[in-house]
């Protein structure tokens, strides 16, 4: 069975559909909510989205934060600005890394690389600082002077 409606029309409640749901409009496709936010959810398994190119996911009326390459590339961006991107050899990173304090050993906080105050950069194990290079330059152990 087919319906079809050639004007807008509104629909009051829940539309139960036993099949799939298909655009057949020779072009683009819309979903949209005229007021709050638009969820898709399932309650039995995953979403997927498929697409024959690309996947761009956007906010704030079109900022690009996550895109998807139909050739297999994918970025995080940030304020539409790429920022991290995953390429065959590997991820890249287009501004550099930017490390507010510590980079930790997994489940070990006394084994870290990091910028424990400013023109200072420490590489620390088990808790005890093994390398240190500051302005005044560098030195191995704990703060001992070479």
């Amino acid at each position: 069975m087919a319906i079809q409606y050639y004007a807008d029309q509104d629909v009051k409640g829940n539309i139960t559909l036993g099949g799939n749901l298909i655009f057949d409009t020779g072009g683009n496709a819309l979903i949209t909510t005229s007021g709050g936010d638009l969820t898709l959810q399932t309650s039995t398994d995953d979403i997927f989205l498929i697409a024959q190119d690309d996947i761009s996911l956007a906010v704030n009326g079109g900022d690009v934060g996550v895109y998807i390459s139909g050739g297999g590339g994918t970025s995080l961006r940030y304020n539409n600005s790429q920022k991290l991107i995953t390429t065959s050899g590997g991820v890249a990173l287009d501004d550099g890394l930017y490390i507010p304090n510590y980079i930790y050993h997994n489940g070990n906080t006394g084994t870290y690389i990091g910028y424990p105050s400013t023109n200072r950069f420490t590489i620390a194990t088990g808790s005890g600082t093994r390398a240190d290079f500051t302005n005044a330059g560098f030195s191995l152990g704990d703060y001992q002077t070479n």
